[in-house]
């Protein structure tokens, strides 16, 4: 995500939970919190911001960025805080990158972590984007000292896309060559709403994210879709 991007979010975001009675002053968690630029963006409109990360140099470089918010090396996919939030996030299709069989305890972790009536908003990629952008795809990127070559197909068997990464390195005259591979799992509006009923929340709308626009009609063409969700009341 761009950092334009980001900043259109987060506006979105703050005007989105406002509307729902969130106000300045309320927690937030941001579940792969990257270098902090959402969560910094969002602390701009006053929400008081924690968030999660599982890349010790990301977590060092937004530390830098805002020294005034929380962010803790952790896997966002088993998280643990003595803490109940107002609001949690989930963006940038992470939670594509989770096994099926772990949503049912990442959504638990999230409703455990809610106040009563707190609202989680997350993204995530469909069979049709990932069918569209990862069959048999290949490109290739690069910048000053780096080049990558990403390779990516899609089993439609297994519901599985894999995108393998070849990373070129150049640093004080060396090369680090090495491979990353990716695997992302789609879901769909009726897994997502399965999953939170079973965690004891619910959907309150699913949402075309790039203009942050509620969706009405059918969800089956949409590529990426948003999804707030509210605590129950307990």
């Amino acid at each position: 995500m761009h950092a334009g991007e980001v900043e259109i979010l987060a506006e979105s975001l703050t005007k989105y939970f406002f509307d729902l009675g969130i106000s300045e002053g309320s927690t937030i968690l941001d579940l792969g919190s990257g270098t902090g630029t959402l969560l910094g963006q969002l602390s701009n409109h006053g929400l008081c911001g924690t968030g999660i990360e599982i890349v010790p140099e990301m977590v060092k470089e937004a530390k830098r960025k805002y020294p005034s918010l929380n962010f803790i090396l952790m896997d966002f996919c088993c998280f643990e805080l003595d803490q109940k939030f107002d609001v949690i996030l989930c963006t940038n299709d992470s939670i594509n990158y989770l096994e099926p069989d772990a949503r049912g305890d990442f959504f638990a972790g999230i409703e455990k972590h809610l106040n009563p009536g707190g609202t989680c908003y997350i993204d995530f990629d469909t069979e049709t984007d990932i069918t569209r952008f990862w069959q048999d795809q290949k490109s290739v990127n690069e910048g000053q000292g780096w080049k990558v070559t990403r390779s990516s197909f899609y089993d439609q068997q297994r519901c599985l896309g894999t995108e393998v990464q070849d990373w070129i390195i150049s640093k004080n005259g060396k090369t680090h060559e090495f491979t990353e591979v990716h695997k992302l799992y789609p879901l769909s509006p009726s897994d997502v709403s399965e999953l939170a009923k079973n965690a004891a929340m619910r959907v309150v709308n699913f949402i075309e994210p790039t203009k942050f626009r509620m969706v009405d009609e059918s969800l089956d063409s949409y590529l990426r879709l948003g999804c707030v969700l509210m605590a129950n009341v307990k």
